[in-house]
């Protein structure tokens, strides 16, 4: 050593170069480990909190689901409750027109009914008496056509009585 001074050599400063690069390596690797379970609770932080968010999302999703189906449960309810008030009705409305038409028909049938009975039946015994005093005149005809006829057959005997009469010879007397 030199007044004092100390004489590093080239070991001695490879030798520090050494110790600080693996101090380096060191502190490096005590920075590594830490940022590392920094990292992992990190992650592991992340993880839990997106798990919880996945939780929660899925809750969210489940009652919206669930409120979906109630609402659309009563809503079909509804609908359902209405077509049964509109099927009631529709069929009041129609019962009250099936009752009118046969109200009405009845009525129809009445009209016809008393028609035929003061009308068409009157007509028919008019037309019937007439058809009976025409028969009787007939009868009251052909009578005097049949007596007209038997007279014709009794005078057909009576000419051929008298042709025969006169193709007989006569009886001389004597």
């Amino acid at each position: 050593m030199k007044g004092g001074l100390k004489l590093v050599t080239e070991n001695d400063k490879l030798d520090l170069i050494l110790n600080k690069i693996e101090t380096v390596r060191l502190d490096l690797e005590s920075v590594k480990y830490d940022l590392e379970t920094k990292i992992e609770t990190e992650i592991k932080a992340v993880r839990q909190d997106l798990s919880d968010e996945i939780k929660s999302v899925r809750q969210d999703l489940g009652d919206e689901i669930k409120s979906v189906r109630q609402d659309l449960g009563d809503e079909i309810k509804s609908v359902r409750q209405d077509l049964g008030d509109e099927i009631k009705s529709v069929r009041q409305d129609l019962s009250d027109e099936i009752k009118s038409v046969k109200y009405n028909l009845k009525a129809e049938i009445t009209a016809i009914k008393l028609t035929l009975e003061n009308v068409t039946n009157k007509n028919i015994q008019i037309i019937a008496e007439g058809h009976l005093d025409l028969s009787r005149k007939l009868d009251d005809a052909l009578g005097s056509e049949r007596d007209n006829k038997m007279i014709k057959i009794k005078l057909n005997i009576l000419e051929h009585d008298v042709m025969q009469l006169k193709e007989r010879p006569i009886p001389l007397q004597m």
